[in-house]
């Protein structure tokens, strides 16, 4: 298995984990001891995490909150979108995952801004920009 086919791995068992506790709030202690860690100064997180780079695309998974009993039409909607490379809805705290690929950052702010943010039954997004640890 190649580097990106094993960070994208880790990234979709991340996010299934998080849909599968029912969402963020069971993260919090873990982030704070994250942060912690990096202000021991015995980790740099500018060293150990930084953009994905290279011939990689920018990648992004987005949670969607949809209106009640609209997910499944959200979640064809965003599948006709271009750059969605794929997109599922999943209990928790939120109703659909999408996972949005583009040429670049920019492009990927713009489809995520001005088509998935604006189709009619999305009612808020959570954006989340794959890094590449080094």
């Amino acid at each position: 298995m190649g580097r990106c086919a094993n960070h994208e791995k880790k990234w979709r068992e991340f996010l299934i984990l998080i849909v599968r506790i029912g969402g963020w709030a069971p993260l919090e202690r873990l982030s704070y001891s994250i942060s912690s860690l990096l202000q021991t100064n015995r980790f740099s997180a500018r060293k150990s995490i930084k953009p994905a780079r290279g011939s990689a695309m920018p990648l992004a998974f987005v949670l969607v909150n949809a209106e009640v009993g609209s997910e499944d039409e959200v979640v064809e909607e965003l599948r006709k979108i271009a750059n969605v490379k794929e997109s599922y809805a999943v209990y928790g705290a939120h109703d659909v995952l999408t996972k949005v690929e583009a040429e670049s950052m920019d492009k990927l702010k713009e489809i995520i801004t001005w088509k998935i943010r604006r189709l009619d039954k999305v009612r808020s997004t959570l954006t989340m920009l794959v890094i590449e640890g080094s």
